[in-house]
């Protein structure tokens, strides 16, 4: 195999270069922004079954530096009754510093990343191979196109033009960062269902507090839909939402030091087709949970390497291809539902809604790592070959 074109340089594309790097064969990304976004994006969780990843790739030491280990998850109510805590190891990091680390590994390993490349289209050759074409005129080709662009990517729209469309969950994310002096959340971090709205938070030694929050609306605002909503706006309805919960969550809000990054949450839970001969979507490309189960990343970097590896051990690209997705497809989309299935929770409507999922609750919490052990404890062999 000549050369892999990867194309997006988030999470997932530099990941899978530096696994494609490691397997032997040569990758080239390609990147719709103009240039590295590190102050990009909020924050996000890496579990156990990504941070395996990070270990195989030489990362986990530099990801761990960059962000802040916490050893569970505690799940309050409105009035401060503790429903209980699921243990989970997590890295939280923001996520410039995290794609800042993957892009610089990459860089370091020489792997080359050409910015302003935005999509046109992708074309399949007939004698074998790919060719795409960027909107700047320029194109490139290849024996294999790996689509490591996001849940709105562009690769799927050219190649899978008639694929199912990422679904509006209902519930829209707002976070920021906060120094605020409160109680240090010591290993974990707090999760409250509020009577109107989600909140979750992790307050470090330093004093520093990331935060998010989830609320529901009723019409999906687009895409692009919430990006005219200043700070004034978003300070404004979140102190209504949160009007009747502890005093201490408007406090952190009223603190926060940065601006309030919002957007509506979608999820992609099925696809017929992730993969066209030597054309392959990976990522939240393929499969993009909600939030809610904190995997986003993490079934990332899995793809990452579990791609790399079919690559590697079977000859034929489309056939690799193949086997990548008959490997990842059920554990991706169950981890979708179940992200589903988190963020119903969040909002219930009226008192009922509430008080049938304050007693639900801590029954899945007394399971404790059980419930989630298929989805945290999962671990690929990088030795091992794919048959």
């Amino acid at each position: 195999m000549k050369k892999v074109i990867i194309i997006g340089s988030g999470v997932a594309g530099p990941a899978t270069a530096l696994a494609l790097k490691k397997a032997g064969i040569a990758s080239e990304i390609y990147e719709a922004y103009p240039g590295p976004g590190d102050a990009v994006g909020a924050f996000m969780g890496i579990t156990p079954n990504g941070q395996d990843v990070l270990r195989t790739l030489g990362l986990y030491d530099t990801v761990l530096a960059d962000g802040y280990e916490t050893k569970g998850f505690h799940f309050t109510n409105s009035s401060g009754k503790s429903f209980g805590t699921v243990p989970a190891n997590t890295i939280t990091i923001k996520r410039g510093l995290l794609t800042k680390s993957l892009r610089e590994a990459a860089e370091a390993a020489g792997i080359s990343i050409h910015w302003g490349k935005r999509l046109k289209d992708v074309q399949i050759m007939p004698e074998g191979g790919v060719s795409t074409h960027f909107e700047d005129g320029s194109s490139t080709e290849g024996d294999v196109i790996l689509a490591c662009d996001g849940i709105h990517s562009a690769v799927r729209r050219s190649v899978f033009p008639n694929a199912e469309q990422p679904r509006f969950t209902g519930l829209v994310s707002c976070s920021s960062y906060s120094n605020v002096a409160l109680p240090v959340t010591k290993d974990r971090a707090e999760m409250v269902f509020g009577k109107h709205a989600f909140f979750s938070y992790i307050i470090k030694p330093t004093g520093e507090a990331f935060w998010f929050a989830n609320f529901d609306i009723k019409q999906d605002p687009g895409r692009d839909g919430l990006r005219d909503k200043d700070d004034a706006w978003w300070h404004a309805h979140l102190k209504e939402l949160f009007a009747d919960d502890q005093p201490f969550i408007s406090e952190i809000i009223e603190a926060s030091n940065q601006p309030i990054v919002g957007y509506p949450i979608y999820d992609l839970a099925t696809l017929q087709q992730w993969q066209n001969g030597p054309v392959c979507l990976l990522g939240d490309a393929a499969h993009a949970p909600s939030p809610s189960a904190g995997q986003g990343a993490s079934l990332a970097l899995e793809d990452a390497v579990v791609v790399a590896k079919c690559l590697r051990d079977v000859d034929d690209p489309s056939a690799a291809l193949q086997k990548f997705v008959s490997t990842r497809r059920e554990r991706a989309e169950r981890a979708v539902m179940q992200s589903r299935r988190n963020g119903s929770r969040k909002t219930p409507h009226g008192f009922l809604g509430r008080a049938i999922r304050d007693t639900l609750l801590p029954l899945f919490l007394r399971q404790g790592g059980d419930a989630t052990k298929w989805m945290y404890d999962y671990r690929i062999k990088w030795d091992e070959k794919v048959e």
